[in-house]
């Protein structure tokens, strides 16, 4: 069994951010989204919601088919915390292996879009395995490989045109305006395994660190 077995999903409800910090929230007793050896077997995890044009919930998700590589699935619902009801494999594609998803809805150009971490070594839909790279629907059911796939190779790059590589680009975060325009993408960086050095006094080389990318409009 892997470590990560049986991992679900779960919510947690505050009225203000200082009462989330405080302690002062809601939390059902029972996940929102779990396994069920069916659709999602081993895990229901790496969760993103972001509310659609109909005003219902759209929850896109992680899940892995056993012995096979990641997936993921879109869930529904008419509220923020639930009850999901899963309604699409948006990932059945192995060449289309992923984690990692944010995902939002652009009001302008009316679909939906997500940001992922491509996980397939065959590189058929992004140009680096680990890169992030991003996927597109009409109506938040139906999936393919956006028009310009890659967002972001597994690398730095900074004014005076310096590049430095990366071990892993993962876990990106779109953050919109509320009419869905992209208006910051961060995501978790580190230049090697933080595990390769101390452990137990990690410096700066081996630590991990968050990217903030512009966006080109």
């Amino acid at each position: 069994m892997r470590y990560n077995a049986a991992q679900s999903i779960g919510v947690v409800k505050a009225k203000t951010i200082e009462d989330l910090l405080s302690g002062n929230y809601t939390r059902p007793s029972e996940p929102i989204m779990t396994v069920d050896n069916k659709q999602t077997y081993e895990v229901a995890n790496n969760p993103s919601v972001t509310q659609g044009p109909d005003g219902k919930y759209y929850m896109m998700y992680k899940s892995r088919i056993p012995n096979g590589q990641m997936t993921f699935w879109i869930a529904k619902s008419n509220r923020p915390d639930g009850e999901f009801k899963t309604i699409s494999n948006v990932v059945h594609d192995k060449d289309l292996s992923s984690e990692d998803p944010s995902m939002w809805y652009d009001k302008k150009r009316k679909s939906f879009f997500a940001v992922a971490k491509y996980f397939s070594k065959s590189l058929k839909y992004a140009p680096e395995f680990g890169c992030l790279y991003l996927i597109e629907s009409t109506n938040g059911i139906d999936w393919q490989p956006a028009k310009n796939t890659l967002v972001s190779l597994k690398e730095l790059n900074f004014k005076n045109g310096t590049k430095v590589k990366l071990e892993n680009l993962e876990r990106p975060f779109v953050y919109t305006d509320e009419n869905g325009q992209p208006l910051a993408l961060f995501a978790a960086g580190n230049i090697v395994f933080p595990t390769k050095g101390n452990v137990d006094h990690v410096d700066d080389y081996y630590n991990t660190f968050i990217v903030s990318f512009p966006i080109i409009k």
